[in-house]
């Protein structure tokens, strides 16, 4: 009878962990939760793009719209620390007009890792301390974008894109297909595999790049 109430209780808990809608307290104390953010633009609108540790797909579509989705899975040493990252990223908003969007990916102004804890220092918020933090992305922009992207430490796949292209990189893995407008690429200790580009003006060092014919 003993070992019965126990699995029953088992279940139960697991089954109440499962249930709850991105927070998730108790013993993990574990963020786990998708943020979005939609900004209606001009098809050829603008955007100024820092990623940062981030793996993104990035995506086109023929609606005058950029929708930015960030998906984040965080552990934190306390409930009020996973609660304050929760508050902040719910209530982040980036700078947007319908000519131009700048996204910034790098919310904190200061981030330490070490022993497996990373403390973070959110831009105009508080100090919180993880021992787990991953973020990845999600971007649709409308196909007559002109991308400005910023990037560190991230793999990142491209979309044809119809605008201008300029990007300054740094140990990243870029994987795009075609570019219809201008480009200007820098990028250190990266990879780039490209479809057919136009007008490109590169500058690069230790960088590996493949471009179709």
């Amino acid at each position: 009878m003993k070992t019965k109430s126990t699995t029953i209780y088992n279940i139960f808990l697991f089954g109440l962990i499962i249930g709850l809608p991105g927070l998730v307290y108790g013993q993990g104390k574990t963020l786990q939760k998708s943020y979005n953010w939609k900004y209606k633009v001009s098809k050829d609108v603008n955007l100024s793009f820092n990623n940062y540790d981030c793996d993104i797909n990035i995506q086109t579509w023929d609606q005058s719209t950029i929708e930015y989705t960030l998906q984040i899975t965080a552990k934190g040493s306390s409930e009020e620390d996973v609660q304050e990252l929760n508050d902040y990223l719910e209530n982040l908003i980036f700078h947007n007009s319908s000519n131009r969007v700048e996204i910034d990916n790098k919310f904190w102004s200061q981030r330490i890792s070490r022993m497996n804890r990373t403390k973070l220092s959110l831009k105009g918020g508080d100090n919180i301390t993880l021992s787990e933090f991953k973020i990845s992305g999600e971007l649709k922009i409308p196909a007559g974008t002109n991308l400005e992207l910023t990037s560190k430490y991230s793999s990142i796949e491209l979309a044809e894109i119809l605008g201008r292209l300029d990007l300054e990189l740094y140990n990243d893995k870029l994987y795009g297909e075609n570019v219809g407008g201008n480009s200007t690429i820098k990028a250190k200790y990266s990879s780039l595999e490209f479809g057919n580009v136009k007008n490109v003006t590169a500058e690069l060092y230790n960088t590996d790049i493949e471009m179709e014919d």
